[in-house]
């Protein structure tokens, strides 16, 4: 081997080595807040937040969200996030916003439900896409919980 290049080679798998340990983690979405924009006599107007945690050492990007909306076991909406997503510093949580409409039939079971009970159950669905060190991870979400009527207002 030339000497000149084994310096270059030695760094090469230097640096492969290094990078083959640095798998990246996936990150955490969670719903963090589901607010009434609107309401029409035909569609029901939600603002819904995510919260984005990136557990990794390095920045990366949300390129998108897919998820469908399920609330008292009636589905409400799907929805996307797309566009302007700021990029989630390392080892930060950042806040993700999108509004959704959804017709009034659908809401017709869980407004009753609501105002009964005065929360609701929810599961939230989907699959996120971030752009790490310029590859696509794609992440499953599936979350579930309970949503107060107050906390929707």
């Amino acid at each position: 081997m030339n000497e000149r290049y084994r310096g270059v080679y030695v760094g090469l798998l230097t640096v492969l080595l290094a990078l083959a340990g640095c798998k990246p983690k996936p990150p955490v979405i969670n719903l963090a807040d589901i607010q009434l924009r609107s309401i029409s006599r035909d569609a029901v107007g939600l603002n819904v937040d995510f919260k984005v945690f990136n557990p990794n050492g390095y920045d990366i990007r949300l390129r998108g969200l897919d998820f469908d909306m399920n609330a008292g076991g009636t589905k409400l909406a799907g929805g996307q996030v797309v566009g302007a997503i700021p990029a989630i510093a390392a080892r930060e949580w950042t806040r993700v916003s999108t509004a959704l409409d959804i017709s009034l039939p659908e809401t017709l079971s869980v407004v009753k439900r609501l105002a009964k009970d005065r929360e609701i159950a929810y599961v939230l669905k989907g699959e996120a896409v971030f752009d790490v060190l310029g590859f696509d991870l794609p992440v499953k979400v599936d979350k579930s919980g309970r949503i107060a009527l107050m906390q929707m207002l």
